[in-house]
């Protein structure tokens, strides 16, 4: 999965409680990367920005994918040189969990478009077999007055 649709935003810990971690790529607030002193986060996601940022008025300048890793790459956000191993170890984390995501959102779709297909044509299986039943009554119907006429 690509970063070119990919957004990020820094926030304040506190309100993480207002993020619904259904519309961002991190999974809960244990997820998201904190700065050194833990009063800062990062959230991400592609597309959109989520609701509940623009619910909540939880806005804060909106970054691209080479400029965050600027930002992160700071001492603000890395205390040391291991600290950048570990945050390209956690990117990779992200990235699979947001693949991962993707690919259950993506079944799932497949899944309904699929059941609404198979609905559609029982449907319509149905509407023939009804009408040539009807038919066929008609036609019986029309036997039985040609008879007795």
């Amino acid at each position: 999965m690509g970063f070119k649709n990919r957004q990020y935003m820094i926030i304040n810990v506190s309100e993480l409680s207002d993020i619904d971690f259904l519309e961002v790529i991190q999974t809960s607030p244990n997820t998201v990367r904190k700065s050194v002193d833990g009063t800062k986060c990062v959230l991400k996601w592609s597309g959109d920005l989520p609701k509940s940022i623009v619910k909540r008025k939880i806005f804060t300048e909106l970054y691209k994918h080479e400029r965050i890793l600027k930002i992160l790459e700071s001492k603000e956000w890395l205390k040391s040189m291991d600290d950048r191993e570990i945050y390209k170890i956690e990117k990779e984390i992200d990235d699979a969990e947001a693949k991962k995501r993707q690919k259950e959102i993506d079944d799932a779709e497949d899944k309904k478009r699929k059941k609404e297909i198979d609905d559609a044509e029982d449907k319509k299986r149905k509407k023939e077999i009804d009408d040539a039943e009807a038919k066929k009554r008609q036609k019986e119907i029309d036997d039985a007055k040609t008879k007795k006429g």
